[in-house]
């Protein structure tokens, strides 16, 4: 009996969670749009993952910034405006940026890592995890 009621209590929270979100989903997306665009944001949560993950991190929040700041710019084709990578970083695989690392075993420092744009190739000279 006591688990039957602890099942529907779960239950019922999750069906309260899911309520609040469809009620609130607008505000919440936009909450969370605004702070992945903020730069403090998006430095402590790449450094949380990759001390999450086990991973060395040696950036500055000044040194990750201004890789994604000083990369090359890119052309927007829906604007027609050239875009920095910070500006195209995302999900969508067509025109998003992202950092990664030359070499996957070394740290997320600026001599190991570089911004590249989705579906670019990453260089054979610099991608030596395949022998890994």
């Amino acid at each position: 009996m006591a688990i039957d009621r602890a099942i529907e209590r779960a239950h019922n929270q999750k069906q309260a969670k899911r309520r609040y979100y469809e009620k609130n989903k607008e505000e919440l997306n936009r909450k969370r749009n605004l702070m992945n665009s903020m730069p403090k944001y998006a430095y402590n949560k790449a450094k949380w993952r990759a001390e999450h993950k086990g991973q060395e991190w040696s950036f500055t929040e000044d040194e990750y910034l201004n890789m994604w700041f000083e990369s090359p710019r890119i052309l927007d084709e829906v604007t027609g405006f050239l875009k920095t990578a910070w500006s195209r970083r995302g999900s969508n695989p067509a025109t998003c940026a992202q950092m990664v690392r030359k070499d996957i075993n070394g740290p997320w420092s600026v001599d190991n890592c570089q911004i590249l744009y989705c579906g670019e190739p990453i260089p054979e000279e610099e991608a030596r995890w395949a022998d890994s």
